[in-house]
């Protein structure tokens, strides 16, 4: 089977989950717990078995509307203030949620809700859900494979709205922590995992230009330096020359005068890859 036939087959069994997760949830509303609890507990399976989640993902107690109720008191407090002093004790009471069911939940809501709103209100929770995913993303306690999962989850849905030809700071900024992510993420495959990574570096580039973002342009490079000296796949020998190329470029703004930490630390793995 061909890549891209494999791509819309496993669309198809992910836009089944999503569906059963969307009927499990209206079950939740009309009061009907055990049928909701049953029925996403079936599509995580159906997940679990078409490799779209982890291997540790178990079976919930957790009904449709236990994962949106802590998603919403989620985002309301995020809203209010995205300091992780106020939103971690609050997830560290409630880790049982803090799985791949909040992806399907998130998703689900986020597409009901993004398509009932004007550009503004979708600006506005776009950007609540960009908070909410960096704070998943760096979220230590609990599953840290599921963590990163979310993250991933919700800087894709924010990019939905987040698009380069409307809001390309944003978008840019976006891609830069999915690129992050990908490079942090357990899950998948270690190889597919840097390229994804590289890919949302190199789109954050073409936004954060030296001349108009330095700072982000560098801080970009720095990190395709990084991963090219990680990467697994391609030229062993290319992927070295890339990073050094890229560690040099990140140095032009990383100045020994402006950033000395930062100079420092670039100097320090360009020695270790030269």
């Amino acid at each position: 089977m061909n890549p891209e036939s494999y791509r819309k087959i496993r669309n198809c069994w992910m836009r089944l989950v999503q569906v059963m997760v969307a009927v499990a949830q209206q079950f939740g509303n009309a009061g009907r717990e055990n049928e909701a609890r049953w029925l996403l507990n079936m599509a995580q399976q159906l997940a679990a078995a078409l490799g779209l989640l982890g291997d540790e993902t178990t079976a919930t107690a957790n009904t449709p509307q236990n994962y949106l109720n802590f998603l919403m008191e989620t985002l309301r407090k995020v809203q209010e203030n995205p300091n992780p002093q106020v939103i971690y004790p609050f997830w560290a009471q409630n880790l049982d949620k803090l799985d791949e069911n909040l992806i399907y939940i998130l998703d689900s809501w986020a597409n009901d809700k993004l398509a009932s709103v004007d550009t503004k209100e979708a600006y506005f929770i776009a950007g609540n859900i960009w908070y909410f995913s960096e704070l998943v993303q760096k979220f230590t306690l609990g599953s840290i494979a599921a963590n990163k999962e979310i993250a991933i989850a919700g800087y894709e849905i924010t990019l939905r709205v987040y698009t380069k030809g409307a809001f390309p700071r944003d978008w840019a900024v976006t891609k830069l922590n999915l690129a992050v992510t990908y490079s942090e993420r357990i899950r998948g495959n270690k190889a597919d995992n840097l390229e994804k990574s590289i890919t949302g570096f190199t789109e954050a580039l073409r936004v954060y230009t030296e001349k108009a973002f330095p700072q982000s342009w560098a801080l970009t490079q720095y990190n395709l330096a990084l991963i090219y000296y990680d990467r697994i796949r391609g030229d062993k020998v290319e992927n070295l020359e890339k990073s050094i190329v890229a560690n040099q470029e990140a140095l032009k703004v990383y100045t020994w005068e402006a950033s000395p930490q930062d100079w420092a630390l670039l100097v320090s793995v360009w020695k270790e890859e030269g």
